[in-house]
């Protein structure tokens, strides 16, 4: 799920792969045989567990209870992607400079205590506590946990994943904390697009009005998840709309060194999801697809798994570490997610009474503080200590934190520090039967917020945003707040007030990160939305008839470059044709007649891809760090600071918006957008002299890379698409699982493909057999029947776990 955003300091000790006894050679999997025998005694076993493995390494698990279902779930899982599972549970808990040491400049001893401080730690004790008072959760995450350290007590050291052997360490026992770990981990990466502390900054030094005017929703074009109502939308809240954010100060003095926020988690990640009733489709059932949007890497982020007991028979893909199916099916319905995009962390400033930070104010008065003491083993080093001082609004992170208002303490909110059973909305959803059982098992998810879309052999589809939503006042969480004044959350969105569509008129459901609705909607929302897959999408199903699995198909790799159809020809509106020289002419005639589409071979693409992050980055050069050498997003913002986004910096400009940033800072005169324009035409055909290869693939040149960013355990793929694109393949990033369920004759049938393979050993043939079928658009069908015999007919390899 998540990569470490920073590079491995040294290198790892790669004369370990050559080891003959213990090595890269040593690890069967790159023959036909699996790494686990084929009859396995297991203790707590209460019956015999079947697993069929077929051609492509997918586990059928067939078990006669629940219990032994999730302890072969857990052995089975851990056989696969043990390394993986662990890795990512430990960088949640902070513990990467235990493994890897300081790192250069303390890099790992920093990324361990942003951690701690966030929360991560903090909010799997919670969701802990949850699990443990319920015997009916508690026995499930032990079970599971059992499963996976069966596996490991099967290991010898020379049996371990190759990472392990690289890196120097062992695994620890699981348990039911580290798949809370997980679970934050998760809301980490799919909450951490908020700006609250960047506004500020902004909105202090150059006034609330100008922030408002650079900074609009855009609302008449964000077509939305969720239609207003013909009746309009309903409250079960008295919602006072009068209130309006109290006067910000300002201070538009140049202050040079601004606080260095934390490094977010990827902006870029996103998800579609779509369905579409009988009245769409030629087999006259439903049809339902999802394509999640998280960084490309190796092992892949799921496992793809079938799960089978008397009771039950679901199919899909799983996270590395929790138990059940997380996006899928089963005999009744299917289900998918895309990520809400809302803003569930509030930052606000916190006055210490004095230097001990013993106290905090409080209303009028003091309120003491709860510390935690932290340590961190740091291999090769002493143990580092952090004090974390905790409010009622949650963790402090930043001390003493330089902001445009002067230096400031910065306590984090965040919904996920709460208790929430996620996992329970999963174990449901995987035995729901209709739309009723659908929007039951919602009930107890709570973060990172969701839009679950929905189909069901009864003729049924839906969609709700789902997630736990505090009532907020008007702009409240745009910015900073004070802590002295704030309560912490209490009140919440009411369950039945959270948008939902089931069987509209149009025919179908979407959601593509757009906003949720639009400002009718009685209840305050904010936070990082997309504005461009979504109408491509909507555009799409509204005239999609006959539909079939190919039609689906063609959604899902759709290239249409919405963002340029709509930004180019203004673009192009502003050159000095005649002061093109013979090369920028033909530059210029190709983007006039390039149809918007980022196919691999599109040279178009990769122009416009230059000229726009040419402009974005004259035109905000105020707040844009340069590019650094050799990297490939341009958008690095300089400490403390963020400028508005693609879609509204086209709308500046197509709507002739004046503002004081249409201007050059390395250059002394007052320049126009035709002269930024310009500029960014000529930067363009510069860097294109400098380009070894035009093709939009090769020189997008997509990532596929290590957890551990092992560059020999890494690969690149030629494949067109983009960010904001509804094929989101970007360069880091891309539809991590593609799946589509075709509800014909009442009977589902499922088609995916993921990047990458089951195995989490590079040298498995099963590591990244997927790829190219992935990239190719080449699907496989999901066989999930409950009679076991179909997968003695096609099986790889028969498993029997058995109780001794």
């Amino acid at each position: 799920m998540i990569a470490l955003n920073i590079r491995l300091a040294g290198k790892p000790a790669f004369g370990k792969l050559l080891n003959p006894f213990s090595g890269f050679y040593h690890l069967g999997e790159n023959t036909n045989n699996l790494h686990i025998p084929e009859d396995i005694i297991a203790e707590g076993l209460a019956e015999e567990v079947t697993v069929y493995f077929d051609e492509r390494r997918i586990p059928h698990i067939f078990a006669q209870n629940e219990k032994d279902l999730y302890f072969a779930q857990g052995y089975i899982v851990a056989s696969l992607r043990l390394w993986q599972m662990e890795f990512q549970v430990l960088a949640a808990e902070g513990r990467i400079s235990e493994l890897l040491g300081a790192g250069d400049n303390n890099q790992f001893i920093n990324f361990d205590i942003q951690q701690r401080r966030i929360g991560l730690k903090y909010g799997a004790e919670q969701k802990l506590a949850l699990i443990e008072s319920d015997p009916f959760s508690k026995e499930i995450m032990e079970s599971f946990a059992n499963g996976v350290n069966a596996y490991m007590a099967s290991l010898k050291n020379k049996d371990l994943p190759i990472e392990y052997q690289l890196i120097g360490y062992k695994p620890e026992p699981w348990n039911a904390y580290k798949t809370a770990l997980l679970l934050m981990n998760m809301s980490n990466v799919l909450t951490s697009t908020e700006y609250d502390i960047e506004h500020s900054n902004f909105a202090i030094k150059y006034g609330k009005e100008l922030f408002d005017s650079l900074f609009r929703n855009y609302d008449d074009v964000i077509d939305p998840i969720f239609p207003t109502p013909a009746d309009g939308w309903q409250s079960t809240l008295a919602i006072d709309s009068s209130f309006k954010l109290g006067t910000l100060p300002r201070n538009d003095s140049n202050i040079e060194d601004l606080g260095a926020l934390y490094t977010k988690n990827d902006v870029q990640i996103g998800s579609n999801n779509w369905a579409i009733d009988g009245e769409k489709t030629s087999s006259g059932y439903p049809m339902l697809a999802n394509d999640p949007h998280l960084k490309l890497s190796f092992p892949s982020v799921w496992i793809e798994m079938h799960l089978n007991t008397p009771d039950l028979n679901t199919y899909g893909v799983v996270f590395p570490g929790a138990p059940g199916i997380i996006i899928g099916f089963n005999d009744y319905i299917g289900w998918g997610v895309t990520n809400a995009g809302r803003d569930v962390k509030d930052w606000y400033s916190i006055e210490f009474k004095d230097d001990g930070k013993d106290y905090y104010k409080w209303k009028d008065d003091w309120k003491a503080t709860t510390k935690i003491y932290e340590a961190f083993k740091v291999k090769g080093g002493e143990t580092v200590y952090d004090t974390i001082i905790h409010t009622h609004l949650g963790p402090v992170v930043y001390e003493n934190f330089p902001t445009q208002d002067g230096q400031k303490n910065f306590a984090l909110q965040w919904m996920a520090h709460r208790g929430s059973k996620e996992y329970q909305t999963f174990y449901e959803l995987n035995r729901a039967k209709n739309y009723d059982d659908y929007i039951a098992a919602l009930s107890h998810y709570s973060c990172p917020a969701q839009n679950f879309i929905f189909a069901s052999v009864d003729g049924d589809i839906a969609i709700r945003q789902q997630g736990e939503f505090p009532v907020l006042e008007s702009e409240e969480g745009i910015f900073f707040l004070d802590g002295s004044k704030k309560e912490a959350w209490s009140e919440f969105i009411p369950f039945e007030d959270i948008p939902t569509m089931k069987n509209p008129q149009r025919h179908f459901v979407s959601s593509a990160n757009q906003h949720v609705a639009d400002t009718s909607y009685p209840y305050f929302t904010h936070g990082v939305f997309e504005y461009y897959r979504n109408r491509v999408i909507n555009e799409e199903l509204s005239q999609m008839y006959d539909a079939d699995i190919d039609d689906f198909k063609a959604l899902h790799f759709n290239e249409f470059n919405l963002m340029a159809a709509e930004a180019l020809p203004i673009m192009l509106s502003y050159l000095e044709i005649e002061t093109l020289d013979n090369h920028g002419k033909e530059i210029f005639e190709t983007l006039s007649s390039w149809d918007y589409t980022n196919n691999s071979s599109s040279k178009a693409a990769t122009y416009f891809q230059l000229f726009h992050e040419n402009y974005y980055t004259l035109l905000w050069d105020e707040f844009v760090e340069p590019e650094v050498p050799g990297g490939w997003d341009p958008f690095q913002w300089k400490d403390g600071w963020k400028a508005p986004n693609e879609y509204q910096t086209f709308r500046l400009l197509a709507d002739s918006i004046d503002h004081r940033f249409i201007d050059n800072e390395a250059t002394e005169k007052i320049e126009t957008s035709k002269d930024l324009l310009n500029l960014a035409f000529h930067q363009t055909l510069e860097d294109l002299m400098h380009l070894d290869e035009l093709a939009w693939g090769k020189y997008k040149n997509t990532l596929i890379e290590h957890l551990a960013m092992i560059p020999a355990f890494s690969t690149n793929i030629d494949v067109g698409g983009n960010y904001k694109i509804v094929n989101a393949t970007g360069k880091y990033h891309g539809p991590s699982w593609r799946m589509i369920l075709d509800f014909d004759g009442g009977k589902i049938k499922g088609y995916g493909v993921y990047p990458g393979g089951q195995s989490g050993n590079p040298g498995s043939k099963f590591y990244d057999n997927l790829v190219n079928e992935w990239a190719n658009g080449n699907y496989h069908e999901l066989i999930n029947s409950s009679d076991a015999s179909v997968y003695q007919n096609i099986q790889y390899q028969t498993v029997r776990l058995k109780k001794p």
